[in-house]
């Protein structure tokens, strides 16, 4: 739960800056910035004993003073701005055998362009990343409610893959906040990246799966190389001397891994 909201990303001349950047300019040098919200002029608030921020007008009324807007805007500003610093993003990939090791994978590289609230056709991306190759990915900001359906198909159609993030004051306050030497967590990925095992997993499987071959095989063999009792005859046998033996013959159909199959006549 946000206990008060301090916005801290102001416009100044067309371009997203964190209030920090100003901190060292005494009042007078400051630039003149503007709410990216609502886009009036602002008050920078940078002291040193609140957290550095702006402040609206008093008559002015901004939904960034709205928690939900808040969490969703500054979220939004701050992994645009790790963008800007960057040229690799990467995401985190669990093991698909749920044994808890995980890795980074590189989501996109070597965009030339991060533009924030960008139009597409009928939609509005809340990040979007152009490729040298003009490929586009975008990365939507979840406070409440998810990418509806209508832009996930068009995404979809027209080949954007896309990340959705929770919103989330650990992205973007304190020492462990985001940046873009670490994995982003997200909730969604689209298209989904291929599943990876990790060494040990994968080395496991390789086992299991010889194991499995090598029990195929025993399998297969039996197939081919066996001994079938087609026929069996008892048939006593009696002597002058009125002793009896009995004997047991059958018919036996034997088979070999070349399938040869061969029938002999045998006695027990």
């Amino acid at each position: 739960m946000i206990r008060e909201v301090f916005p801290r990303w102001v416009k100044v001349n067309d371009q997203i800056k964190n209030v920090s950047d100003f901190s060292h300019l005494p009042p007078r040098a400051r630039p003149k910035a503007f709410c990216p919200v609502c886009m009036t002029p602002v008050i920078l608030k940078l002291g040193k004993v609140r957290v550095k921020h702006y402040a609206h007008k008093p008559e002015v009324v901004c939904a960034i003073t709205q928690p939900e807007t808040f969490l969703h805007y500054t979220t939004k500003y701050h992994i645009y701005n790790q963008l800007l610093s960057g040229n690799h993003l990467y995401v985190g990939q669990q093991c698909s055998n749920d044994c808890g090791e995980s890795r980074n994978y590189l989501w996109v590289s070597d965009w030339g362009k991060v533009e924030i609230e960008t139009d597409i056709s009928n939609f509005t991306p809340d990040i979007l990343l152009t490729g040298k190759d003009g490929i586009q990915k975008t990365i939507e900001i979840k406070v409440t409610h998810p990418v509806d359906d209508f832009k996930a198909t068009f995404y979809k159609d027209n080949s954007i893959g896309w990340l959705e993030v929770e919103a989330s004051e650990s992205l973007f306050e304190g020492e462990k906040a985001w940046t873009i030497a670490q994995p982003l967590p997200f909730v969604v990925i689209k298209p989904r990246i291929d599943e990876w095992r990790c060494d040990s997993c994968q080395a496991e499987f390789r086992k299991e799966e010889r194991a499995r071959l090598k029990e195929q095989q025993k399998e297969e063999y039996k197939k081919h190389n066996y001994e079938d009792i087609i026929y069996a005859k008892m048939v006593d046998f009696y002597y002058p001397s009125k002793l009896k033996h009995r004997d047991v013959y059958y018919l036996k159909m034997v088979s070999d891994v070349n399938n040869v199959h061969q029938t002999s006549l045998s006695c027990y």
